[in-house]
């Protein structure tokens, strides 16, 4: 009867796994930890865990034992692990128990030291699990991701503003697929700020979204001061003839731009024909037909 109900409390909150865990890693049990294990939130800033201690805690959040994987501790539902100089096998560790522990929906991994493998497990995270609600990645430094798909994510507004904000700033960022995220309006107009201050995006797709004319004069500005994006797709995005306009004045002033598609836009203006553009040297072809402007 004792050990059916030591069974049960472990499986509570883990924490005869976490000690058994410290037990075989020889690593000394922190009694915060134990203490939090029974908490909705475990909150380890400033603490300085090493490796060992992130396992032990690994386990404390997936096993009721060492005999029972995956019996998970279902009270804990926030993690917050910010600057401790986790390596790297200590970060995988905390991917890997959110990626079966359904219960924990905010991690913060703020001032901690990623690296390339870390930012590319936690993209795998992202894209094949939904329980993550909350994921703060402050000061993380040392991540040179250079490809980026945050297609048909729902993005809005909010998600749009903090991802103009990000761009302004980024540095690495090649690659970047932003299609099917409901971005309109001032949503639209936070991504043409970033593009106006970025230094690095090669490549971005913005297609099937709502820019619209709001949309289409702040790519203006943004394609007049950009000097480093050479492929633009803002296919299907409400754009109409005077958005077009618009655009047009931004790339007179571009220089970098090699293709830029907008097909299956309502632009319709049968005065202006092909050679309208020519003097635009630096696209590669356009092609126009009769439901597109540009078309490559």
């Amino acid at each position: 009867m004792k050990n059916e109900e030591t069974m049960r409390d472990n499986v509570d909150i883990g924490h005869h796994s976490y000690m058994e865990a410290c037990s075989l890693l020889k690593t000394t049990p922190i009694r915060l930890v134990i203490d939090q294990l029974k908490e909705r939130e475990i909150r380890l800033q400033h603490v300085g865990l090493n490796t060992d201690d992130v396992i032990a805690l690994s386990y404390a959040l997936l096993l009721t034992n060492l005999l029972f994987a995956l019996q998970q501790n279902h009270r804990v539902e926030s993690v917050d692990l910010e600057d401790n100089g986790l390596t790297e096998e200590a970060l995988l560790h905390v991917v890997e128990v959110l990626r079966h522990n359904i219960s924990i929906t905010s991690l913060s991994l703020s001032a901690n030291r990623s690296t390339r493998g870390c930012a590319l497990a936690l993209g795998d995270l992202l894209r094949d699990t939904t329980w993550l609600t909350s994921l703060n990645l402050s000061g993380v430094g040392n991540v040179s991701l250079v490809w980026m798909n945050l297609s048909n994510n729902d993005i809005s507004e909010t998600g749009s503003k903090a991802i103009g904000k990000s761009l302004s700033i980024n540095d690495t960022l090649r690659v970047l697929d932003l299609s099917w995220n409901h971005i309109r309006r001032m949503g639209a107009v936070a991504i043409c700020r970033g593009l106006h201050d970025n230094k690095a995006l090669a490549n971005l797709n913005l297609s099937w979204n709502g820019f619209g004319f709001e949309g289409s004069i702040a790519l203006e500005e943004a394609l007049k001061c950009n000097g480093v994006l050479k492929v633009l797709d803002v296919s299907n995005n409400r754009i109409n003839w005077e958005g077009i306009v618009y655009i047009c004045r931004g790339l007179k002033m571009n220089n970098t731009l090699q293709i830029l598609k907008v097909r299956i836009n309502v632009i319709v203006n049968e005065s202006c024909p092909c050679t309208r553009l020519t003097h635009l040297c630096f696209i590669f072809y356009i092609v126009v037909y009769p439901d597109s402007f540009i078309v490559v």
